[in-house]
């Protein structure tokens, strides 16, 4: 008896949906800048130490999975609010 190249195993049509609904519920919950806040901590946490000392340069600048735009030196305490 042969399959027809047409059957697919329901296991295989549910799976899709499945991925679908994880994707999402990853994206709409911050997941993902979570993932790639944690992969990138530590060297942001050395560019900003840069930064403090005055030794980064100027300019945007790629550090981990993320984009520096335009750094700058604050007082300490002091955290600007948008």
């Amino acid at each position: 008896m042969r399959r027809s190249k047409r059957f697919r195993p329901v296991f295989t049509v549910a799976l899709t949906p499945i991925i679908a609904l994880v994707t999402l519920v990853a994206a709409l919950s911050g997941a993902c800048t979570w993932a790639g806040f944690k992969m990138s901590e530590a060297a942001l946490d050395d560019y900003a130490h840069a930064v403090a000392a005055g030794t980064a340069g100027e300019g945007q600048k790629r550090i981990g999975l993320f984009t520096v735009a335009s750094p700058e030196r604050r007082r300490v305490g002091v955290v600007p609010v948008p």
